[in-house]
C-alpha cells in the first residue's frame, strides 16, 4: 500500500436451469413428448430444466411413418428416451416412412420380376415398401414350363399379380412341367377337350398331373367303337392323366347298313312299276322281260313286292 486504493468485485449470477432441445430427423411425420408436458416438438421443442432432473421423452409417429430411432438418449427402453439433466442437452428423434417387405417365392422353373425393378427372383426376391405402394408382378416361365397359379396376390390375371403393400406381404408363384398330349383318330368323328378339335387341332400342352378329358363325336353314319391310350374309358370319354408325353386314338367305325340285291319278276297284270315309286332303290328295268335288278334297302324291296314283283334272286350284303 503506498497510497488509497480501490477494489471491486464482480459476482455473476449462477444458471439454476439447463436447456432440453428436441430435434426430428427424416422424412417421416410425428411428435415427440415429455411425460411431464413440457415438451410438445411439434411446436414446443424445447425446455428449461432444473439440475438433476429426470425427463422421459415418447416418440408419436403419424400414419404412414414409423419411429426408427434415437441420438443422444442417457438410455432407451422400448422406443422411450430417459434422460438427466446434468448439463445442456440436445436429443433427436427419428422418423421415416413407414415401410413393409414383399417376399417373393418362386417354386419350379421360371422368374418373377416386379414392373418397378426391385424384384427380379431369381436372385433378389424381397423388397421394403412404402406403405401404400402398388405393386405389379409378372412371372415368366422356362422352356418347358408354363405357370400353374399365383398365392397372395390381391388380384391375379394369367401371369400377372397386383399387390397392394399395407403390411408385410408373402406371393408365390408355383412353375410346373408341361407336357405334349397327342390325338388321333380313324373314321368319321370328331375328337375334342378344352384345348384340342381333332379334326383341326390334334394336340394341346398340359400342366403335369393334369387330368384330361376327350370326347369322341361320331360323324352322321358312324359310331365310336373303341378308344385306346386312355387311362380309363368310359363310352364316348377318355381321362389322360398327364404324367408324360401321352397319346391317345379314338376308332369310329360306319353304322351297320343291310343292303338287298334282289332280281324280281313280274308276275301282276297292269301297267309297269315306275323307278321312281322304289323310292331310295338303284334300278334297272328290262321292259323285254319285266324285271327289275334292284340295289335296295330292305324297305323299299317290301315295296316293290307289294306292287307286283316277286323276287327270284336275293343276296344280303352288310356293310361295314
Amino acid at each position: 500500500m503506498t497510497g488509497p486504493r480501490n477494489v471491486t468485485a464482480t459476482f455473476d449470477l449462477q444458471s439454476t436451469h439447463f436447456r432440453l432441445s428436441v430435434q426430428k430427423w427424416g422424412s417421416g411425420s410425428g411428435t415427440v413428448t415429455s411425460v411431464d408436458g413440457h415438451i410438445n416438438c411439434g411446436s414446443a421443442c424445447f425446455y428449461d430444466y432444473n439440475p438433476g432432473d429426470n425427463v422421459t421423452l415418447n416418440p408419436q409417429p403419424m400414419q404412414g411413418s414409423v419411429f426408427s430411432g434415437w441420438v443422444g438418449c442417457d438410455q432407451v427402453q422400448n422406443d422411450t428416451c430417459y434422460v438427466k439433466m446434468s448439463a445442456v442437452r440436445n436429443v433427436t428423434a427419428k422418423l421415416n416412412p413407414a415401410t413393409y417387405t414383399l417376399t417373393v417365392d418362386n417354386d419350379g422353373n421360371g422368374t418373377i420380376s416386379s414392373g418397378d425393378g426391385h424384384i427380379n427372383c431369381g436372385a433378389t426376391c424381397s423388397h421394403a415398401y412404402l406403405r401404400g405402394s402398388r405393386v405389379v408382378l409378372t412371372a415368366l416361365a422356362g422352356q418347358g414350363w408354363a405357370l400353374a397359379e399365383w398365392t397372395g396376390c390381391d388380384k391375379s390375371n394369367g401371369n400377372v399379380c397386383w399387390i397392394a403393400i399395407n403390411n408385410a406381404r408373402n406371393v408365390s408363384a408355383s412353375f410346373k412341367v408341361i407336357y405334349a398330349l397327342t390325338v388321333s383318330k380313324s373314321g368319321g368323328g370328331l375328337v375334342v377337350s378344352g384345348n384340342i378339335n381333332c379334326g383341326a387341332m390334334c394336340s394341346a400342352t398340359y400342366l403335369d398331373g393334369a387330368t384330361v378329358r376327350l370326347t369322341g363325336n361320331p360323324s352322321p353314319g358312324y359310331t365310336l367303337d373303341s378308344w385306346t391310350g386312355c387311362d380309363e374309358a368310359q363310352a364316348s370319354f377318355c381321362l389322360v392323366a398327364m404324367s408324360g408325353a401321352r397319346s391317345a386314338t379314338a376308332k369310329f367305325t360306319p353304322t351297320h347298313v343291310y343292303r338287298t340285291d334282289m332280281v324280281l319278276n313280274r308276275v301282276a297284270a297292269g301297267p309297269p312299276v315306275e323307278t321312281r315309286s322304289l323310292r331310295g332303290s338303284r334300278s334297272q328295268v328290262n321292259d323285254r322281260t319285266s324285271k327289275v335288278v334292284m340295289r335296295a334297302g330292305r324297305t323299299t324291296a317290301d315295296k316293290a313286292v307289294a306292287a307286283g314283283y316277286a323276287p327270284i334272286a336275293v343276296a344280303a350284303v352288310r356293310n361295314r
